[in-house]
């Protein structure tokens, strides 16, 4: 009896000296989620391993991204999330970087250079051990595949057809940058035109590849002014456009215009 409890006592001995299980963070890679005139996008991706029997949860992140030594962005988990038992999950995180105002290394990556960049990470979690703290370090450089610009660039050879309540039409200018290096599973751009509330031109045309960083994209637009008979009056002082322009670069990065403004037409120059 003496024995078996000798025994007994030198497992729970061994038990309580093995060493704990530990939940394992890395940052595997950042990726350029979506590029727009303003801002670029960065979705960071950590794969958590939780080696507990039980679930566990992932209650903070806060992101501090450095270009070229310098404090670009900061950016945090939106809510928690949990991590099964004996399970490795990848966690997303996003990042806005701003262009602007414009800091030095925004300036590198906006005229087609690489940036080394520096994420700093501090993870909170709730374990079945209590909570615990992760600081995660990754280094590395960003470039990006295209450069931001392009968007509507005008709209030219304005006219009405058969009347005052004929036929609006026009030649829709647009300039859409090519990719660099990435290479596209899409050679298919989506474009939208509204006036107003009303949409007056949308669809796809050809990304075609070629040595200029632009390609100069001309659409021709047709539209019933009856459909939008409000619009005689206003088109001297003013009618509201909105134009959107996105496409997919890889599988992971969307380029994106939506940009909002204000066109002016002579109505007796019609």
């Amino acid at each position: 009896m003496k024995k078996n409890k000798w025994i007994l006592g030198f497992v729970l001995l061994l038990a309580a000296c093995s060493p704990r299980p530990k939940v394992t963070v890395q940052a595997q890679r950042i990726v350029i989620r979506q590029i727009s005139l303003e801002y670029m996008l960065l979705e960071v991706r950590y794969q958590v391993h939780n080696p507990h029997p039980v679930a566990i949860s992932v209650l903070e992140v806060d992101q501090t991204l450095e270009l070229s030594n310098t404090v670009a962005a900061r950016g945090q988990l939106e809510k928690p999330v949990s991590i099964p038992a004996k399970k490795s999950e990848q966690l997303n995180v996003l990042l806005k970087v701003p262009f602007l105002p414009m800091l030095t290394p925004a300036k590198d990556l906006l005229t087609g250079r690489t940036v080394r960049y520096r994420l700093v990470s501090d993870m909170k979690m709730k374990t079945i051990l209590g909570r615990e703290s992760r600081r995660v370090l990754r280094e590395g450089e960003l470039e990006l595949p295209l450069l931001p610009g392009g968007g509507l660039a005008g709209l030219k050879n304005v006219r009405l057809e058969g009347g005052p309540l004929g036929t609006l039409k026009l030649d829709m200018i647009i300039l859409v940058p090519r990719p660099k290096k990435q290479l596209m599973d899409t050679t298919q751009v989506e474009y939208l035109l509204r006036i107003e509330n009303h949409t007056i031109a949308d669809g796809r045309f050809p990304l075609t590849r070629g040595p200029e960083n632009m390609q100069k994209v001309t659409i021709p637009v047709s539209w019933p002014i009856a459909r939008g008979a409000t619009w005689l009056p206003r088109l001297a002082t003013g009618l509201p456009v909105q134009f959107r322009l996105r496409f997919d670069l890889g599988d992971e990065t969307e380029f994106l215009i939506d940009k909002k403004d204000t066109i002016r037409i002579n109505p007796f120059s019609l």
